[in-house]
């Protein structure tokens, strides 16, 4: 019996076999003629690319730069408003003291004796005290300086920190520059008036 045509039956099988394998392979790889390997199961994921890229420094420094002009303009209107707001308080007081000193005033020209015969209801506090004349005057004016000096205290502290605000933002002055001029501006003491007003003085 002649096998022949059952040998080339398998080797045409044979030969199916592999064209359909190499098929196979070739619709399952890439361009490129090279095949993948599968990814991982559990691997990281990579993010870089999805990262936001930061602000450049330049524009972080500029925003540093305006939060810090904004908090300091703030604390400064802050500052003043409640300055001037101690300033008309202290005022009330001081013109208070005035009227004390006036009606002192008052009694003395009544003469020395009945001056010194003289007591005045005080307001030390919570509390009021009866207290001669004397005493009386010595401690309203006393009250009258110290209220004195706070206020001038102030008042030139608003000067400066007013002056500040307009260096900081221009349009506060309409973009003058005269608040340099009175943040330094202080009044003439009566020595400096005799040494440069002798006959004023006098």
């Amino acid at each position: 019996m002649d096998y022949s045509k059952w040998d080339h039956i398998g080797a045409s099988s044979d030969s199916d076999d592999d064209s359909e394998e190499s098929g196979d392979e070739r619709e399952s790889s890439p361009a490129g003629g090279r095949r993948q390997p599968p990814a991982a199961v559990g691997a990281p994921l990579d993010t870089t690319a999805a990262a936001r890229p930061s602000p450049p420094a330049a524009a972080q420094a500029s925003a540093s730069a305006v939060l810090s002009r904004v908090t300091r303009v703030e604390r400064l209107a802050e500052e003043v408003l409640a300055e001037r707001r101690q300033m008309v308080e202290l005022d009330a007081r001081r013109q208070h003291a005035r009227e004390a000193m006036a009606s002192l005033r008052r009694v003395e020209r009544q003469g020395a004796a009945a001056a010194a015969a003289t007591k005045h209801w005080v307001c030390l506090g919570d509390t009021f005290v009866r207290r001669p004349h004397g005493k009386t005057r010595t401690m309203v004016e006393k009250d009258q300086e110290r209220l004195e000096g706070e206020i001038a205290a102030l008042h030139r502290s608003v000067q400066q920190k007013t002056s500040e605000l307009c260096e900081i933002d221009p349009s506060i002055s309409g973009g003058s520059d005269v608040h340099r001029s009175f943040s330094s501006l202080h009044g003439l003491s009566l020595d400096q008036v005799a040494e440069v007003l002798p006959e004023t003085a006098r």
